[in-house]
């Protein structure tokens, strides 16, 4: 059997071909759930909560919004990272060790930008904002002094760099021997940023959420554990997650095009293993992500064949 697909496709008898492609779209559901609740809805029926990861999906989300007159808040796929707290030696899960040395209420992201820790003279661990300057305690896995303190005062990223530049890593003490000596360095040089640190917002696909989406101040956390996110007058917000409102779905629908092809072929077009082949070879140019059918004709055949007029 000979085929020939001229360029995409050369034909001789048109026929159309359905092309379906899949593209995210939003969709709001008019009823009122928690964050949670939200989520598992829409990861049921449709993809998952709505993300917006540019200002142009966000205009997008607005639009959708303002459709259906609504301003918000509404829940979209947005959650503040909390159970990642790691070490910056190793990247070692907090939640992999069993020491904890919190001071009391401590995690609590207060303004909303805590996603770094620094260890007190009496071995206890606070959260602070990574912007916030201190002096630091490396470690030093060669010298004679495990963990060294320096007074510079930095922020936490770059207290970090400067560790792994001439000793390390950040001090990372894993077990209560490590976080007394740790303690000691603290003891005299006063509050210090050590290696505990974790993630900040995240879309539901585990992006991280670009800091140029918020408006400032906002995420604050000005209720205590504002940990999920709304689009609210068409700004991100952080909220409790126990909150009920709408919400935004990621959907995926289908677009479709008929195509017109037509087939040349040294066998009947008619016989259904040309038919298959043919199908087959317009799959194999097309995208994964876009399926493709024959339309089947009122006659219930695919193909018409091509009358040639009479050569003079």
């Amino acid at each position: 059997m000979k085929l020939m697909l001229l360029h995409l496709l050369c034909l001789t008898g048109f026929v159309p071909v359905i092309l379906s492609t899949m593209t995210l779209s939003s969709f709001l559901i008019n009823k009122t759930m928690t964050w949670a609740d939200a989520q598992n809805y829409c990861k049921t029926v449709y993809v998952d909560l709505a993300m917006a990861k540019s200002q142009t999906s966000l205009l997008k989300l607005r639009d959708t919004l303002a459709k259906q007159n609504v301003t918000g808040p509404v829940w979209m796929g947005l959650y503040n990272d909390l159970d990642t707290w790691r070490w910056s030696y190793n990247s070692r899960l907090l939640n992999n060790i069993t020491l904890r040395m919190w001071a009391g209420g401590q995690p609590d992201n207060q303004n909303g930008h805590e996603c770094c820790a620094a260890i007190d003279n009496n071995g206890t661990w606070w959260d602070m904002s990574c912007l916030d300057v201190n002096p630091f305690i490396c470690y030093s896995a060669s010298g004679a002094n495990r963990y060294v303190g320096v007074t510079t005062m930095l922020n936490w990223a770059d207290a970090q760099a400067y560790c792994r530049q001439y000793y390390t890593d950040l001090a990372s003490p894993f077990n209560a021997t490590d976080n007394s000596l740790v303690q000691q360095v603290a003891t005299v040089q006063g509050f210090s940023w050590f290696g505990l640190f974790r993630d900040s917002w995240r879309w539901v696909d585990g992006t991280k959420v670009g800091q140029l989406l918020w408006q400032s101040p906002l995420p604050d956390n000005v209720d205590p554990q504002e940990n999920c996110g709304t689009l609210n007058g068409g700004i991100f917000d952080d909220t409790k997650c126990t909150n009920q409102y709408y919400f935004i779905c990621d959907i995926i629908p289908v677009v479709k095009y008929a195509v017109k092809l037509q087939v040349k072929s040294d066998q009947s077009v008619f016989d259904p293993a040309v038919i298959a082949a043919i199908l087959e070879q317009i799959k194999q140019k097309l995208d994964k992500k876009t399926t493709v059918s024959w339309r089947v004709q009122p006659d219930r055949n695919i193909f018409h064949k091509k009358i040639q007029p009479n050569s003079p």
